[in-house]
């Protein structure tokens, strides 16, 4: 049974109601005075009677109160009217919260409209693109919520405000932790634009780690209930075994973070590894390995921690560019090499084929040459350029030269250094073959020959 008592007048409404059903236990929902346990038990005749507060002894905030009163006076159970004001508590402290963010960042949003970009200040700029700011704003309303859990909470069970602030206090430490990390990146940012030679980017990675640790071990020792320097020395004591036992996992996490805050690799990435014979895309990250699948179709299983030991090329930045490199060299054989008379520069310019080309490329050379004669190879060369830029599937933008190379016993080379906007393999190499198949038949046109060593046909032929 349940019965409300604010004062001993109210006591003989329990002796009506306990009377008749001979009742055992009897549930009061306010007991302000603990005399009345015994004048209870007088009025009933029955020393059996146990007395039991709905309630813990400390008062609820009043409109909570109010609230459980009246679900009390609906008929409800004081268990499950406990429980309705208590979510509604924790939806206040949630109101709290959400109403204290857009607030706070709606603010800020003005603050830097008007005033905010006009400092021209490299740390302001910074810290604004590392979201400093925001994430300042958003740990207010959880730190308000926590000053007001006291209030709200108070009268609930003991377990449940603990468990409540904790959540909340644990909330506020990660904020506080990726506030100070935003900063450390703009103090990076800040640093790498100043000071080109050196980096602390591995100091600011060791700072952020030990603020993560030190975080995790006080939220451990408030979940356990004992002091951090326990947990310390704990951690020192297993730390030899820890090692031992689970060296490759301690590795391949410690790795796997790095990899992470770098976004050195991701799923579906083309990476070269020669050391590991890898090379193709990669498949599943793991705790402890990397799973590539090789362009011949067989996997290869690389230790993650590797990745950060050793080195390897990620080819997502190529992928994500506006073009894929291509590097070729030309072998000319110098006794090809010879002055040009007009005759033959005639016969070029009336070639049907080279003329769209040609033109731009006798330009080039009259821009570029110093001597007063024309050479068949500077024209060449000036083709070849000229043909590179003017190809739909080579891209001027990001660099595009065409250059010799120190003289070799193998004649004179002729680098072609562009980009093709073709970047998956199949097409980029029907490009590439397009163009020097091209490009050396062109090249008989102007009385060159590609160099190659002689071949067993060749001496065959001498001795004829």
């Amino acid at each position: 049974m349940f019965a409300e008592i604010s004062n001993t007048r109210d006591l003989t409404q329990i002796y009506d109601a306990v009377k008749p059903n001979g009742l055992k236990d009897l549930y009061l929902h306010r007991l302000s005075d603990k005399t009345m346990e015994d004048t209870i038990k007088v009025i009933t005749h029955d020393s059996n009677v146990i007395v039991t507060t709905g309630v813990d002894t400390e008062i609820k905030l009043g409109p909570l109160q109010g609230i459980e009163d009246f679900f009390l006076r609906a008929g409800l159970s004081p268990g499950v009217s406990d429980t309705i004001t208590y979510l509604l508590a924790c939806g206040i402290l949630i109101l709290i919260i959400w109403l204290a963010n857009r607030f706070g960042v709606t603010f800020l949003s003005y603050i830097f409209k008007r005033t905010g970009f006009k400092t021209k200040s490299l740390w302001i700029d910074h810290l604004y693109k590392r979201c400093f700011f925001h994430r300042s704003v958003r740990i207010i309303p959880t730190a308000i919520a926590l000053s007001f859990s006291t209030v709200l909470l108070t009268g609930y069970d003991s377990t449940l405000i603990a468990a409540t602030r904790f959540i909340l206090q644990s909330v506020v430490a990660v904020m506080a932790i990726n506030i100070i990390s935003a900063f450390l990146d703009a103090a990076n940012d800040v640093y790498d634009d100043h000071v080109k030679e050196k980096s602390i980017k591995g100091y600011i990675q060791t700072a952020k780690i030990i603020l993560w640790i030190i975080a995790i071990i006080v939220i451990i020792s408030m979940i356990l209930n004992i002091q951090p320097s326990s947990i310390i020395i704990g951690i020192g004591t297993s730390a030899a075994i820890f090692s031992l036992v689970f060296r490759d996992i301690i590795l391949g996490f410690i790795a796997s973070l790095q990899l992470s805050a770098q976004d050195m690799i991701r799923r579906g990435d083309w990476i070269t590894m020669p050391t590991r014979e890898a090379d193709g895309e990669i498949q599943e990250i793991t705790l402890t390995t990397v799973k590539v699948q090789n362009w011949d179709n067989t996997m290869t299983m690389v230790p993650i921690y590797s990745m950060i030991t050793e080195s390897f090329i990620n080819w997502r930045t190529m992928r994500e560019s506006s073009g894929r490199r291509f590097l070729r060299q030309l072998h000319i054989d110098i006794s090809s090499v010879r002055i040009m008379d007009e005759a033959k520069l005639s016969e070029l310019g009336a070639n049907a084929e080279l003329k769209p080309v040609y033109v731009n490329a006798v330009q080039l050379l009259a821009n570029t040459n110093t001597s007063n004669f024309v050479t068949n190879i500077g024209l060449f060369r000036c083709y070849v350029e000229k043909y590179l830029l003017n190809h739909p599937k080579i891209n001027p933008k990001p660099r595009l030269t065409v250059r010799y190379l120190p003289q070799t016993d193998n004649g004179m080379i002729l680098e072609l250094y562009a980009f093709s906007h073709e970047k998956l393999l199949i097409e980029y190499e029907r490009t590439i073959a397009d163009i020097l198949e091209h490009i050396v038949a062109v090249s008989v046109l102007f009385d060159l020959r590609m160099f190659q060593q002689p071949s067993g046909r060749d001496i065959v032929n001498i001795n004829k």
